[in-house]
């Protein structure tokens, strides 16, 4: 199909022009929690109602999130 050709196309790009390459800084971005979260978060707790978090990150980042959450108990938010 279509889509795959192009993704071969690009694959074979970057096999081209990645060669000696030397990277000279990097850089990240925190996606901090929107305001209220760690909150909302204790009030959901304090309810009695369970909450899940299904996520797609690496299980580090997960745990960080979940505890700057205060989706663990004990951790940030209302106690």
């Amino acid at each position: 199909n279509a889509g795959d050709a192009r993704e071969a196309r690009i694959a074979q790009a970057y096999e081209v022009l990645e060669q000696g390459v030397e990277i000279l800084g990097g850089t990240a971005i925190e996606d901090r929690l929107q305001e209220g979260v760690p909150q909302a978060m204790g009030y959901l707790r304090e309810a009695g109602i369970k909450v899940w978090m299904v996520t797609g990150d690496k299980l580090s980042t997960a745990k960080q999130v979940a505890i700057s959450s205060g989706l663990f108990a004990g951790h940030g938010g209302r106690q």
